[in-house]
């Protein structure tokens, strides 16, 4: 667990995008990516959440879709 808001901060002073690998925490932790105000969220099924691997959750919000 990392306290992303310091992240946030520097991509922020950057004008980079926030992504973030949740691949080991996703359900298996609090993360409120809105909160956070996370631009790109990814993770896998075969960690936390408990799924057959090969299935890759994300979020992407208007921001990063109109840098992409």
């Amino acid at each position: 667990m990392q306290r992303l808001a310091d992240f946030r901060k520097v991509a922020d002073e950057l004008g980079a995008l926030l992504v973030v690998d949740a691949v080991a925490t996703l359900a298996g932790m609090p993360l409120d990516v809105d909160r956070e105000k996370i631009d790109i969220c990814f993770s896998g099924s075969q960690k936390a959440i408990s799924a057959p691997p090969g299935m890759s959750p994300i979020t992407v919000n208007t921001r990063a879709e109109r840098v992409g």
